[in-house]
């Protein structure tokens, strides 16, 4: 499946592993010239859409929609941690639903950045099969204010 589900050219973001020490930082030299381009659709999804479209869910409308994008990976939680890859390729999907429902949101590194909020699609979809139901009822009201743009 190609990777046009979101706005844009599909940007390749390197992003460092997980496993780094704590209180360390890595320090890089800012690069010469003009500041980056935001990113705002992030490449590395195809296979989740994929394993949408295998479960009867339209891949495009699921990606205009944060609130039944949680809810296919609550139910489907186990399955989507069981596969290699999947869980990764189900991040970059939910990182790029979360900025689609913003024009000011953009990928920074492996997080998903607004005015005032951040996002890490990586730790909601490691959570949210055992997060608690009033848990996932303040992610949702927070996506809920996120995309009216409050």
């Amino acid at each position: 499946m190609d990777e046009d589900l979101f706005d844009g050219r599909a940007h390749v973001l390197h992003t460092p592993p997980s496993q780094f020490a704590r209180n360390a930082a890595v320090y890089t030299r800012r690069a010469e010239g003009p500041d980056p381009v935001p990113v705002r659709h992030r490449a590395g999804y195809a296979r989740f859409a994929e394993f949408l479209a295998s479960r009867g869910m339209d891949p495009r409308t699921t990606a205009r929609d944060p609130l039944a994008l949680l809810a296919h990976l609550r139910a489907h939680h186990q399955e989507i941690m069981g596969r290699p890859g999947l869980a990764e390729a189900a991040a970059v999907f939910l990182g790029n639903t979360i900025a689609a429902v913003r024009a000011d949101a953009e990928w920074v590194g492996p997080h998903v950045r607004g005015p005032r909020v951040r996002f890490s699609p990586q730790t909601i979809i490691e959570k949210v099969g055992a997060a608690p139901r009033e848990h996932l009822d303040q992610l949702e009201a927070q996506l809920t204010t996120w995309g009216s743009g409050v």
